[in-house]
């Protein structure tokens, strides 16, 4: 099955390669951020920064996501003033639109649905495509792809497969495709590459409790977070894993409060990014989601540069 489901994907691209399946090119430069992993290899906070980079700069960045794990159908458009629902829009796309207040269009046929763009205000727009690398039917200028540096991508196994009892670092790509990335940014431990690349790591910029709390996770690859709390001291009295994208239900919740109770724990950490799929707090319990600083690479900053330079010839 796995010599099939690699034989499929690069069947795939051999169709994009000869131009039988056509891709669409958008007026606005589009800049992917994208994996070929399943999930946590820091897709979604390189996407955070790089759009508050753009922000920064003075242009006008606009997200261009998927929604992963939506509740809706069809294409929606976010403004920054609005009061994002996570079931309408992904988590995904609610997080990074929160964090960087820029607008967002949501579809899964993001190659039509990125004409919707030009409806929003501004001038300068430049498209972030979150997770776009296997998106192939819209032309991007910029790929950028975020691979977990801790395993050798020949030590992996390809989807529907999980790799050391995880789906987390399950290829979903063939690692040839790496050769198209213009930057690749390894978590944490870099790997050889052929191409520009580098190293980027998390930190923790918060004030954290001192008491026994209960970590609550629903990523696919928690240990980082696990770990950062850890060394910033923090006292993890219980962890409570769900899978990826969790809908966490009354049920859910109920027993998230009765463990807690029973712990004698008065507070939860999560991620920002499960926090948009939970309440502010379960009773008496707070839910305090922590952000994530990530510390990018000089070559990161470098190429982003170049990039913009190059829109103002």
């Amino acid at each position: 099955m796995i010599s099939l489901y690699r034989q499929v994907i690069r069947f795939r691209h051999f169709l994009f390669d000869r131009g039988i399946l056509r891709r669409a090119t958008s007026k606005w430069p589009v800049i992917s951020i994208g994996g070929i992993e399943t999930g946590g290899s820091g897709k979604t906070p390189v996407t955070i920064e790089t759009i508050s980079y753009l922000k920064d700069k003075g242009l006008n960045p606009v997200l261009l996501s998927r929604g992963y794990g939506r509740d809706s159908m069809g294409a929606v458009v976010i403004l920054p003033e609005d009061d994002v629902d996570p079931k309408v829009t992904g988590d995904e796309p609610a997080l990074i639109v929160k964090r960087t207040g820029v607008p967002a269009v949501v579809s899964k046929d993001r190659w039509r649905d990125i004409e919707l763009v030009d409806r929003l205000p501004g001038e300068q727009k430049i498209v972030v495509m979150d997770d776009g690398f296997q998106h192939r039917f819209l032309e991007r200028d910029l790929d950028i792809v975020t691979i977990s540096g801790d395993m050798a991508l020949d030590k992996r196994r390809y989807l529907p497969f999980q790799t050391n009892g995880s789906f987390a670092r399950s290829l979903r790509d063939i690692p040839e495709r790496l050769k198209e990335a213009d930057l690749i940014l390894f978590k944490g431990v870099g790997l050889s590459s052929d191409r520009p690349s580098g190293i980027f790591s998390y930190s923790l910029d918060i004030d954290l409790p001192p008491e026994p709390i209960v970590v609550l996770t629903s990523i696919a690859s928690p240990e980082g977070f696990l770990n950062l709390l850890k060394r910033a001291g923090v006292r993890i009295e219980y962890h409570l894993p769900f899978r990826d994208h969790h809908k966490f239900t009354s049920k859910d919740l109920s027993s998230i409060g009765e463990i807690c109770l029973s712990l004698g724990v008065k507070k939860i950490l999560t991620t920002e990014k499960d926090s948009m799929r939970l309440p502010v707090s379960i009773a008496d319990i707070e839910i305090i989601p922590i952000p994530i600083k990530v510390n990018l690479p000089e070559i990161f900053w470098q190429i982003i540069d170049e990039f913009c330079s190059r829109l103002d010839r």
